[in-house]
């Protein structure tokens, strides 16, 4: 069965209490007073124009076979109302509270002996909305760099020249701070230690 929306589920509700609630005989009212379609048929058609109209046949055809009959009617709408219930709810997007998760990186914490001009990039385990990263030495020299979005869960590190060096110094402690965050503002602290060889690889 298609999705019913809430405020329709809720007005089969009301349609129920006042089927049941009333005395034999009686039709239902409705906002109008009259609950039946201009051509003056109660129950409605067969197959209806909604499909809220298809529960509301079911519950009408049920009626006029005693007490018992109206009791099984009732309770076989109701379940089938609280299915759709239960899809709506599925339906309602679930807030993203978990923070993003670094699943690999070209420098490993605590590494040593790293080429110095080693790429410094970062990837996520999902797409990244804001980084705030910068790289310093364990002394907190900061080194100048610049912060690119390699795709949208990977983010690198690329030092500037200084005069005309682009290279890391050599046996060096360099360290990767700061903190990223995800489409929902879920925020993931960042800090990647790192110590440089001589070499150039």
């Amino acid at each position: 069965m298609k999705n019913i929306p809430f405020w329709k589920l809720l007005g089969l509700v009301l349609i129920v209490v006042c089927l049941f609630g009333c005395s034999p005989g009686e039709e239902p009212p409705s906002e109008n007073g009259d609950l039946r379609p201009d051509n003056g048929s109660w129950p409605p058609p067969n197959g209806g124009s909604s499909d809220e109209g298809e529960v509301v046949e079911q519950i009408v055809v049920g009626r006029g076979g005693g007490e018992a009959d109206d009791k099984i009617v009732l309770e076989e709408v109701l379940k089938e109302l609280e299915e759709l219930l239960d899809e709506e709810r599925k339906n309602v997007p679930v807030k993203d509270h978990v923070p993003p998760i670094i699943t690999d990186s070209n420098i490993a914490p605590g590494a040593k002996n790293v080429g110095r001009n080693t790429r410094l990039w970062i990837k996520f385990n999902e797409p990244i909305n804001d980084a705030d990263l910068v790289l310093e030495t364990d002394d907190g020299e900061k080194v100048e760099t610049l912060l690119i979005f390699r795709n949208d869960s990977e983010v690198e590190l690329i030092k500037l020249a200084e005069g005309e060096d682009f290279h890391l110094k050599a046996n060096t402690v360099y360290v990767i701070k700061g903190k990223v965050s995800d489409d929902a503002g879920n925020e993931t602290k960042v800090e990647i230690t790192f110590t440089t060889g001589v070499g150039l690889w």
